[in-house]
């Protein structure tokens, strides 16, 4: 099982996260949880690119909804 993560992983370059893993595993019709798909994901140090990748929210300012008074 852990093999099959492992090569799942590295296909993708590693950019797959658990639960397309496991889409991948049924295709293959093998079924396991995601839960147990990420503890050996974790096990093995495999870290997709996606879960690195950090989302940088903009601030907007409080008046930008009003317009200027001139």
């Amino acid at each position: 099982m852990t093999e099959a993560i492992c090569e799942i992983f590295r296909r993708s370059r590693e950019n797959y996260g658990t639960r397309k893993i496991k889409i991948e595993l049924q295709k293959q019709e093998k079924c396991f949880s995601h839960r147990r798909i990420g503890r050996i994901m974790k096990e093995q140090g495999l870290v997709s690119t996606y879960t690195l990748a950090q989302f940088k929210p903009k601030k907007k300012h409080a008046t930008s909804r009003w317009k200027p008074m001139n």
